[in-house]
């Protein structure tokens, strides 16, 4: 959802039909792994704005980039061919 752009509570509980105290607790929680972060909202001091954590995203990609350089290894070794 959020891959979409930045969404405050109010735009995440429209999209989500879970309890507030549900949503509430599951973006604490990523929040804590880093994986989101907030701001305060501009147009009302009493609301946040989530968003995905870049270095979470850039974490991903490496270890992505990680695991296809992995894999491209063992097919080489398998294949016993010129790697290029």
């Amino acid at each position: 959802m959020l891959r979409a752009g930045n969404l405050n509570f109010d735009e995440i509980m429209k999209n989500i039909c879970r309890a507030k105290s549900t949503v509430s607790s599951h973006l604490k929680s990523i929040t804590t792994e880093g994986i989101i972060s907030s701001r305060v909202d501009p147009d009302d001091a009493w609301k946040k704005i989530f968003f995905i954590q870049s270095e979470y995203i850039g974490k991903l990609h490496q270890q992505q980039l990680q695991e296809d350089i992995s894999a491209y290894i063992q097919r080489y070794i398998a294949s016993e061919k010129d790697p290029i």
